[in-house]
């Protein structure tokens, strides 16, 4: 059995279908929903460094690479939001597996694109209920987990991997975390009246440059 939630987070089915299936008006709640979210670090300097053009052409060159490694992994790219990413998968684990994808591969593309500076990624992940409905005539999601999700990209440092720490109680995603670092603290998000227990993923290499 296929249901809409799982079928609406297909890539090839969003870009064929995203304006046709909820009409206007219609929601539809998602019982479980894994988010990523991206942004560009420094990308507010960058601008202001080599121009708007340029940064613009940086910034579309990464969009295609992010989104590269949303499809391997089975997610799609839900919306871009200035040099932010918003992308859905059907499992955290194939989210986690995405994001470390793209933190191992982002200096070698900087390099391969002959970036006047290495580009670095912050990136968060989060799972949980949601809303679904057509918003400019493409499928979107809303709600709490996209809030709290979004919030929890904002709190990366850049070169990293920030996800809620309940999603370490799935043994596939806490076997994949494993092969990294892992720092965790109690935050307060904004407009997030509870605090939030995060984990903070570091790969292996970051963690031996530091002791070094």
């Amino acid at each position: 059995i296929l249901t809409a939630a799982e079928a609406s987070r297909f890539p090839e089915f969003k870009t064929l279908f995203s304006s046709e299936v909820l009409g206007a008006g219609i929601k539809v709640s998602v019982r479980s929903l894994c988010l990523l979210f991206t942004d560009l670090k420094g990308s507010t300097q960058m601008y202001e460094d080599i121009g708007d053009a340029s940064a613009f052409g940086v910034v579309r060159r990464h969009f295609d690479f992010l989104e590269g490694h949303i499809k391997v992994h089975e997610g799609s790219v839900v919306k871009t939001i200035g040099d932010a990413v918003m992308a859905a998968f059907p499992s955290p684990e194939q989210a986690l597996k995405a994001a470390m994808g793209m933190q191992a591969e982002v200096s070698e593309f900087s390099r391969w694109n002959k970036f006047k500076d290495e580009i670095v990624l912050k990136i968060g992940i989060h799972a949980g209920p949601a809303i679904t409905m057509t918003a400019n005539n493409q499928l979107d999601y809303f709600g709490k987990t996209v809030n709290v999700a979004a919030r929890i990209q904002n709190e990366s440092r850049g070169g990293d991997i920030v996800f809620s720490r309940e999603l370490l109680l799935d043994p596939s995603f806490e076997a994949i975390a494993k092969s990294g670092e892992i720092e965790e603290k109690n935050v307060s998000l904004k407009g997030v009246p509870e605090t939030v227990a995060l984990c903070f993923w570091t790969p292996v290499r970051a963690r031996a440059k530091r002791a070094a």
